[in-house]
């Protein structure tokens, strides 16, 4: 939906929620997402960036399966 920049807020947010360290350090940028579900991992090689996965693995994310 957004990308904004990250806060120390933000930091103590996650920190709260999920017992991550609540790192921050300036000039991070944080997504912010709608609409957002848990799915059931699917097994595959990713990339360091973000990429288009192949259509099966893009299917099998769609359908909650793992094979």
């Amino acid at each position: 939906m957004d990308v904004r920049p990250f806060t120390k807020k933000d930091a103590a947010l996650l920190k709260h929620k999920s017992g991550d360290d609540g790192w921050w350090e300036p000039d991070q940028f944080a997504w912010v997402l709608k609409r957002v579900h848990r799915i059931v991992p699917a097994p595959y090689k990713g990339q360091l960036r973000l990429f288009n996965p192949p259509a099966e693995v893009a299917r099998l994310v769609r359908h909650g399966s793992s094979r």
